[in-house]
């Protein structure tokens, strides 16, 4: 036959770069040989026999050598082996199927002993993985498409752990007349079923989403006209907290018992479904129950929503519902909070109209109910959000006593874009941690205005804010006063200047400009002055007490450059400080000698720290914080007889006794990479 072919290739150290230097690919040794008839791979004349060795690849930084391949296509039969054994990876793949005109098959079966992800340069730290997986895909070319994966076996080494991981199986199929896909793995049961060929249910659903815009911004929603375009789908999920997707979120923090889900769509039937997840769980966040349902009728989409939580520590029982509607030119919700007692905390809704030039906001009912009693609305309240981005409004909203709140915009202002004015009247933080649940235990007095105008892209922002009697986590803070404004300027430059008063005294100003250069850099330039700063106020936000300052402090800050690499200057002083490490029974007093920060290097001369002896810990150096992400420091530190500790015995200290220390040492180096250098000998009387 004039379509027989014989093929041998050897290639040895060929330096591809050299050819192709604008590539990453370097030196090949390799060999092949092949020898078949014909080239129309789906005739049953076609025949094929190849095999193959690549002994070194260099692409990148890649060293890529030992991988053996053989391959044959007789009388549509087809067969693959791949071989590969080196520091990267050990796998065995043998592929076995058949290629016909209307008909593909292929099943591949993998057997990967180790994957060194660290040698693939995809891991900073040892790690290796082993799996088995299996492939089984079908097509006719045409609109007939099916494949299964499976991956199993798998085990992880990690540095610190070796462990097995659940088996994962996917699938997918399409055809002229359904499409399908599912995901198992663990106790994670995913599954998805809608009528009709991939392509149409793409197309389908990108003629619903255009017809929606085209609604939306006509604002003229037809209910109907959308559910008559929905495809035909149905989703359902199933999942315990035993599988991979589970225990990623664990790993991210997140965590549940339970979730399920079930939703279908339909031109007839339109959008309903069932959403819970069981057991939710964070860092510092536990509920029982998340639930979204949602139902079609004639009129458009209800859902119910909410949050069930028991009681916990720190936090009693309470219930959050969300019931709401979307109609063919209006939504509403409606949020109720429930205690324990099924007292009601929160009963208030909002309704959304749509209109020719806008959207109109408007809460319900005249007396709603916050904070376990009643409010009262103005009864044409409304907040008016225009298609040109401005905002009107009258929403005011208070108790008998006066407390509450207002927002409100200045219509006859005519030549501001935008006035709008937000207070706050007498709010009590007690009463509103029994409706925020997992709120920090707050008490005081809040009261504050806010102004924001914009005249012509001229937009000016002023702040004032008051807490008088204010507690944090039982600990008294006092009374405080908050102001700011923000002004732009005239070549897109911005100013900030802003004051903290804490118990009639200015503690904080600062004052600054944030711009852009020619070269479209951000430079900063601003001041931070400190008087009589009270370092008690940190205490109560220091978790579990482990350190208490007292004290004040002192000292002014002037800043230039750009955020991150800022220039600063000045000096920072302390007075009567100290620090306290309860259970250790360790009392720190700091020199009330200013600490100067010269061009970003914060400088220590014979800075001294005491305990209860009189032998300082004395510092000389600096900290260089010319780069906020990368700062250094260079300090040498040297103390005598130094008598770290002298505490009795309590119940709260784990340590008690005498500790006196000698040091004579160096702290050098960026900060991840501190460096220390030197003696140090300690003498403990217990």
């Amino acid at each position: 036959s004039n379509e027989a072919y014989q093929v041998q290739l050897d290639i040895n150290e060929l330096d591809v770069h050299q050819f192709l230097p604008q590539d990453s690919i370097y030196g090949i040794t390799a060999w092949l040989k092949a020898e078949g008839e014909g080239f129309d791979f789906f005739s049953p004349r076609t025949r094929l026999e190849a095999q193959g060795h690549v002994g070194k690849v260099h692409y990148g930084s890649y060293q890529l050598n030992g991988y053996d391949l053989s391959a044959g296509l007789e009388n549509h039969q087809l067969k693959a082996s791949l071989l590969a054994d080196n520091k990267t990876m050990n796998l065995r793949a043998h592929l076995d199927g058949h290629l016909k005109p209307n008909d593909i098959m292929a099943q591949l079966k993998m057997d990967v002993a180790k994957l060194d992800w660290q040698a693939l340069q995809l891991m900073e730290t040892p790690f290796s993985t082993s799996h088995q997986f299996d492939f089984a895909f079908q097509t006719d070319l045409q609109k007939r498409y099916e494949l299964d994966a499976s991956m199993t076996n798998t085990s992880v080494k990690a540095p610190k752990r070796t462990f097995k991981t659940k088996d994962l199986h996917v699938g997918f199929a399409t055809a002229t007349d359904t499409t399908r896909a599912y995901v198992r793995a663990g106790d994670l049961d995913m599954n998805m079923n809608a009528r009709g060929y991939v392509e149409d249910l793409m197309a389908q659903t990108e003629v619903f989403m255009n017809t929606a815009i085209e609604q939306w911004n006509t604002k003229t929603i037809d209910q109907q006209a959308l559910k008559a375009l929905l495809p035909e789908m149905y989703l359902k999920v199933i999942s315990g907290k035993d599988n991979p997707i589970c225990n990623y979120l664990s790993f991210l923090g997140f965590s549940y018992d339970r979730l399920y889900m079930d939703v279908t769509a339909s031109p007839t039937e339109g959008l309903n479904g069932e959403n819970h997840i069981y057991g939710m769980h964070t860092d510092s966040l536990a509920l029982d129950t998340i639930y979204f349902d949602m139902q079609y009728d004639t009129l458009g989409v209800n859902y119910q929503a909410g949050v069930i939580s028991g009681p916990k520590k720190g936090q009693e029982a309470f219930e959050v519902g969300l019931d709401g509607n979307v109609r063919n030119g209006s939504a509403q919700l409606l949020v109720d909070y429930l205690n324990a007692q099924k007292e009601t905390g929160i009963h208030l809704g909002l309704n959304a109209e749509l209109r020719r030039r806008g959207i109109r906001l408007r809460f319900f009912p005249e007396q709603p109910t916050l904070v376990y009693r009643p409010f009262t609305l103005n009864k044409r309240n409304y907040i008016y959000l225009t298609d040109r981005g401005r905002i009107l409004a009258d929403v005011s909203l208070y108790d008998e006593k006066g407390t509450g709140i207002s927002f409100y915009t200045n219509r006859e202002d005519t030549i501001a874009k935008q006035d709008m004015t937000v207070e706050l009247v007498r709010i009590n933080l007690r009463e509103f941690r029994r409706i925020l649940p997992y709120m920090p235990d707050m008490e005081g007095w809040l009261g504050g205005e806010a102004h924001y105008i914009d005249k012509n892209e001229q937009v000016t922002l002023s702040a004032d804010l008051r807490m008088d009697d204010f507690i944090y986590e039982k600990s008294e803070l006092g009374n405080w006063e908050m102001s700011g404004v923000y002004l732009p300027g005239n070549n897109q430059d911005h100013y900030v200047d802003a004051f903290i008063s804490h118990n009639g005294g200015e503690i904080v100003h600062v004052g600054g400009l944030y711009q852009s250069d020619e070269a479209g850099n951000d430079v900063l330039e601003g001041d931070l002055d400190l008087a009589d700063f009270p370092l008690y106020i940190i205490n109560p936000f220091i978790p579990e007490k482990m350190v208490e300052f007292a004290g004040k402090m002192n000292g002014t800050l002037a800043m230039n450059g750009t955020p991150m690499r800022p220039i600063l200057n000045g000096e920072l002083a302390m007075d009567s400080v100290s620090m306290t490490l309860p259970d250790m029974s360790l009392m720190f007093r700091f020199d009330d000698k200013p600490v100067q920060m010269v061009d970003s290097k914060m400088t220590f001369s014979n800075y001294n720290i005491y305990t209860k002896g009189k032998s300082p810990f004395a510092i000389n150096g600096y900290v260089d914080m010319h780069d906020l992400e990368n700062m250094s420091v260079d300090l040498k530190m040297k103390a005598n007889d130094y008598e770290l500790m002298n505490a009795p015995k309590n119940r709260r200290a784990t340590m008690y006794g005498k500790i006196f220390v000698d040091v004579d040492a160096t702290l050098r180096g960026p900060m991840d990479e501190l460096a220390m250098r030197g003696n140090s000998e300690t003498s403990w009387d217990g």
